[in-house]
């Protein structure tokens, strides 16, 4: 009489099944709890390419898709010893990493997307040689009921992650009556849609009154940044570092009243921007910016924009 020999432990798809939905629930908190600041930009740029969605609620749509490629994964992988679907999930997110790598090599901030790429390379990797367990393969839900399962829990995700991420929530251990409580407000100074449009008839002429005074007759970039940003301190590290024949205005994005500062106590070099003057947005309201985003205009006229997302005004055209 032959006996099979035991599977290894690392080679089980049930054990390896369970890394996975682990390292899936550690970046759907991440990513839930770092917001824009966490996703991945090219899903992000995705999204608002075909929806037109604000970057809020990419971010969410994303962390609640991660939350439930999780349960979907412990449900199929752990419970049903399925190996396809573990597949499926790994593959994807090395693909996601692997555009992240490539963002981050010319924008800057490669550590987590590099991290990414390897352990979900590792994953698929182990998931890729584990073997079937014969002594295991009836255990687990039966397909009918996995299914059931993952609809359910992924609906309950997707539901919880849009208050649980909306940044004007109101925060239940500091309840104020609803007259003393203020409500964040929400200004997109997104300037794509005002290519071609004076400088008088974009939202800059209102929240910088004295740019359309300064910008007359001359070629000026405007750079829009937020402290602790990697991103833009590589366009001030590459494109500024030396004076420029254009005039170049430094705007600092000032944090938002009743918003959390996720970047506070991280500490960055000072932004050197040789030859750049500053111009200043009132504080208080919640800038919506892709930053670092670049404003180029020409004679009062806005004639290209560039953020995180699409677009490139610094180089040569």
């Amino acid at each position: 009489m032959t006996t099979t020999p035991a599977v290894p432990l690392l080679r089980r798809p049930r054990v390896v099944s369970l890394a996975v939905a682990t390292a899936l629930a550690i970046a759907a908190t991440l990513q839930f709890r770092g917001a824009v600041t966490a996703v991945p930009d090219p899903i992000v740029e995705l999204l608002r390419a075909l929806f037109e969605y604000p970057p809020e609620l990419c971010a969410r749509l994303i962390a609640a898709a991660t939350a439930a490629g999780a349960v979907a994964v412990l449900l199929y992988g752990v419970l049903g010893t399925n190996r396809f679907l573990p597949i499926v999930a790994c593959s994807v997110s090395a693909f996601i990493s692997l555009a992240c790598v490539s963002r981050a090599i010319s924008a800057g901030g490669l550590g987590f997307p590099a991290l990414s790429l390897v352990v979900s390379g590792t994953l698929l990797w182990a998931m890729l040689r584990t073997q079937s367990d014969e002594s295991s393969a009836r255990r687990g839900l039966s397909p009918a009921w996995t299914a059931f399962g993952l609809i359910a829990l992924a609906t309950v995700a997707g539901g919880i992650a849009g208050p649980a991420t909306d940044p004007n929530r109101p925060d239940p251990a500091a309840a104020k009556p609803a007259e003393t409580t203020s409500r964040v407000v929400n200004i997109d100074l997104d300037m794509h849609p005002y290519v071609g449009r004076r400088v008088e008839e974009t939202p800059l002429a209102n929240y910088l009154p004295s740019l359309p005074a300064l910008v007359r007759g001359k070629t000026t970039f405007v750079v829009f940044s937020m402290p602790n940003c990697n991103a833009c301190q590589s366009i001030y590290r590459q494109f500024f570092s030396m004076p420029r024949l254009e005039q170049v205005f430094k705007v600092v994005i000032p944090p938002a009243d009743g918003v959390p500062n996720l970047g506070a106590g991280e500490e960055t070099d000072p932004v050197e921007c040789v030859g750049c003057e500053s111009l200043l947005l009132a504080p208080g309201p919640n800038y919506l910016v892709a930053t670092p985003m670049v404003v180029k205009i020409e004679d009062s006229v806005v004639t290209c924009v560039s953020d995180r997302f699409k677009g490139e005004c610094l180089l040569p055209q």
